[in-house]
């Protein structure tokens, strides 16, 4: 009798202990604000994951640290902001890592998301149901990998290359300016590195199927894109082209089509380092120039 008691007793305690630990797991979930996050290495304070976002922003920034009193959560992994019509460009911070399975589905009005090369994973129809969807990030990133492989739109804002130090999840004090533009205002009073516009001088046609650019030189310049197409908008046959030699000025175009005119536009670019990153800050566009038929 008096063991069956101590058997009772024990099972007894044992559930009592059960439901104890259940809510303080689930105490690690909390209200901040607009987002529900879910503290990964601690009860308060440590890496979190966002499970949630009730917010109506158009133009969202999603912050590094996610706090509301004593609870503080660095983001690390990016979930929950489905069916978020409101949204229409997000910049994802640089501490996170992960952009979870179905994050973003069906934001429908979802037209830019900016991912830094900290994010190393994007999962699985993170991104469906976006059809007005453009990634931006910079080459080489999974970002870039992503977009190829769902056949998302990709704006290059720069070439990535692994740091030699590891960069630092504090906001770098300087910005590269590239043709990815934000579509909301940018903070005040913040430094940028600056590449100037280029400027075409001359489209002609010489020997078959060929046609020369020449442009003005850039001082500073690392080197040159060109971009060219048989239609304004750049959607039709269209090409694009390194030089990567600062001090050229001109390029020979071989390979075109025979009776058609082509629009062209040049910039210039050049690497710099930012926060351990080497990065390319390309210049703004020079104005769109239209050749005479190609012989």
């Amino acid at each position: 009798m008096k063991k069956t008691l101590s058997i009772i007793t024990s099972i007894i305690m044992m559930i009592s202990l059960f439901t104890y630990i259940i809510p303080v797991q689930a105490a690690s979930i909390y209200d901040c604000g607009d987002y529900q996050i879910e503290i990964i290495n601690g009860v308060r304070v440590g890496d979190c994951i966002i499970t949630s976002y009730r917010g109506n922003e158009a133009y969202l920034e999603i912050p590094e640290v996610i706090s509301s009193g004593l609870i503080s959560g660095t983001v690390r992994e990016i979930f929950g902001f489905s069916y978020t019509n409101s949204l229409i460009s997000v910049t994802i911070p640089k501490t996170a890592e992960v952009i979870d399975i179905s994050a973003f589905e069906y934001c429908i009005n979802l037209e830019k998301i900016t991912i830094p090369p900290s994010v190393k994973e994007i999962r699985e129809l993170a991104f469906r149901g976006c059809d007005k969807l453009t990634i931006y990030g910079y080459t080489n990133t999974a970002a870039e990998t992503y977009a190829k492989e769902n056949n998302i739109p990709f704006e290059s804002i720069g070439v990535y290359t692994e740091p030699t130090t590891s960069p630092t999840t504090e906001a770098p004090n300087k910005t590269v300016i590239t043709t990815a533009r934000p579509t909301h205002n940018p903070t005040k009073n913040e430094p940028t590195i600056k590449t100037k516009k280029a400027t075409i001088k001359k489209l002609k046609p010489i020997k078959k199927k060929t046609l020369k650019v020449t442009w003005k030189k850039v001082s500073g310049a690392k080197g040159y894109e060109i971009m060219l197409a048989t239609n304004r908008k750049f959607t039709k046959n269209k090409r694009t082209l390194k030089v990567k030699k600062g001090s050229s000025t001109s390029k020979v175009i071989k390979k075109l089509k025979i009776g058609k005119r082509y629009y062209v536009k040049l910039r210039a670019y050049k690497n710099v380092k930012v926060d351990g990153y080497t990065v390319t800050a390309n210049g703004p566009w020079s104005n769109i120039k239209r050749s005479k038929k190609i012989k």
